[in-house]
């Protein structure tokens, strides 16, 4: 069933709506501007707010029925959904519809980011709780709806690393997870013992701690593999992790003053296995991470990018049906992976035509941190943790699969126009991709914007959306918004 969720918004303190500009987008727009020029281009404007609602978890691999009702319920893959964020106007056939695509690298991410980094997928409590804070990417949906464009933010299936790279990714998170929950975990292992053997005046020391931590890691990793990861490591990995943790145990009690000292430690491996029995119990209410059997080895390119095309596809017939927004106004936006896929869902017909949808469908393409030449990730370890796993080791694939590379085989006329943004303080690698790629558009007549924005990192531009009342005077998120109503203006 369809999970509706109201938000109210103060819209009576801004008074007046969107200004139109003075450039005329279908004659004038390669603008090369730095976002101080749309600062005073637009400086008079101020973008009036409105209370919005949103349609949580609709599944978008289920044709719209008659009743326009998609339900979760008995579904085995549900990264193929979406959630609609609706702007509540007094005619709402007229809103234009922003289709919001989350990045990740093409293996991680959702539209609520932080489900994620809590489910049976990975386990990242640190990384977790940031996107949580953040909001991230549902702010996007909410910061577009309350100024009165609807927005989809959706999901697709992700690919996964392949061993020993996975082990290292799972590494990575259970370190950051270790370095939430060691500290209350010693803690209380501490005052169980010292409770326990007290009348033999035993005491443990923060060196015995931090010993502790050292000794027993292989062991706790391994346990955290068991309990999150969707491929366990191999049960040689399996048997030479555990004998080493045991081996390093055993030596480090043998040395050790206190005989009560192995005690302390199976305490705290007992202790630690309950608290991730506990985080894996929690991640199975989310209804989207349950991926034992998606088959995430088997996703790469273009799964991804047809699961995007299919949710465009939806979304055009729910439109039509619900009258709920404008699906002949429609926009893409994504953010690194996502703006890969939105740009080249523009720029390679073939995608969208496959589900029975035409470039010309698209209005304009927003793209955040995107990349556009896929082979700028073929260096060793980019290549082995990110294009690898998404897109194979054939370069025909890479340069099949980069925007930049169909810019000369479209027509400019037929193409909607770009908004490239990328933060100041982005992947070199990724400021470079966009500068060539804004290149091969301007001398392919294409229409275009590029903004770089101030003190911003890769994902801090994205913390930018609906972190005010109202959007800010020059962040991202009100350019995009003055972007997409400037085309409705002229488009």
């Amino acid at each position: 069933m369809k999970n509706t969720q109201y938000f109210t918004s103060d819209s009576g303190r801004i008074g007046s709506t969107i200004q139109q500009s003075s450039v005329k987008l279908a004659t004038d727009y390669r603008l090369n501007s730095s976002s101080s020029d749309v600062n005073h281009k637009y400086q008079d404007c101020e973008i009036r707010t409105y209370d919005y609602s949103c349609l949580n978890d609709l599944d978008y691999s289920i044709p719209v029925d008659d009743k326009c009702t998609n339900s979760s319920s008995g579904k085995s893959n549900t990264k193929q959904m979406l959630d609609l964020y609706l702007p509540q106007l007094p005619d709402p056939s007229t809103t234009p519809i922003v289709v919001f695509v989350h990045g990740g690298g093409w293996q991680r991410g959702d539209r609520k980011a932080y489900r994620y980094y809590f489910s049976k997928y990975d386990v990242n409590l640190l990384i977790g709780m940031i996107m949580a804070s953040w909001g991230i990417y549902q702010n996007v949906g909410k910061a577009f709806a309350r100024s009165g464009i609807a927005c989809a933010v959706v999901s697709y299936r992700l690919s996964q690393l392949k061993f020993p790279y996975l082990i290292l990714e799972k590494l990575s998170s259970f370190l950051m997870t270790t370095a939430i929950i060691c500290g209350p975990i010693l803690a209380c292992s501490w005052m169980i013992v010292r409770y326990l053997l007290a009348s033999n005046s035993f005491a443990v020391t923060w060196s015995d701690c931090l010993a502790v931590l050292s000794t027993t890691t292989p062991a706790l990793f391994v346990i955290y593999c068991f309990y999150i990861t969707v491929y366990l490591p191999s049960k040689r990995i399996v048997l030479l992790l555990l004998l080493l943790s045991f081996l390093l145990l055993q030596f480090i009690n043998s040395i050790s003053p206190f005989k009560a000292y192995l005690y302390y430690k199976i305490l705290y491996v007992i202790i630690t296995a309950a608290t991730l029995s506990l985080i894996q119990a929690f991640s199975r209410h989310d209804d989207g991470m349950d991926h034992l059997h998606d088959g995430p080895s088997e996703v790469r390119h273009p799964v991804h990018i047809n699961d995007v095309a299919r949710s465009i596809k939806w979304l055009i017939e729910y439109g039509h049906r619900t009258k709920l927004y404008n699906p002949q106004s429609l926009y893409l936006c994504g953010h690194s992976a996502g703006g890969h896929m939105v740009s080249l869902l523009a720029l390679d017909p073939s995608y969208l035509n496959n589900v029975g949808v035409q470039s010309s469908d698209i209005k304009a393409v927003i793209s955040i941190s995107g990349v556009y030449n896929l082979s700028q990730l073929s260096r060793f370890i980019i290549k082995q943790f990110y294009l690898s796993p998404a897109f194979g080791n054939d370069p025909i694939t890479w340069a099949m699969a980069s925007p930049c590379n169909h810019v000369s085989r479209t027509k400019s006329k037929h193409t909607p126009p770009f908004y490239i943004i990328n933060p100041k303080y982005d992947f070199s690698f990724l400021q470079k991709d966009a500068d060539r790629f804004v290149a091969i558009l301007n001398d392919n007549d294409f229409r275009y914007k590029r903004i770089i924005t101030p003190n911003r990192s890769h994902l801090t531009v994205m913390k930018e959306f609906y972190r005010k009342e109202k959007p800010c005077s020059g962040n991202v998120e009100e350019m995009c918004i003055l972007f997409i109503y400037e085309c409705e203006s002229y488009l």
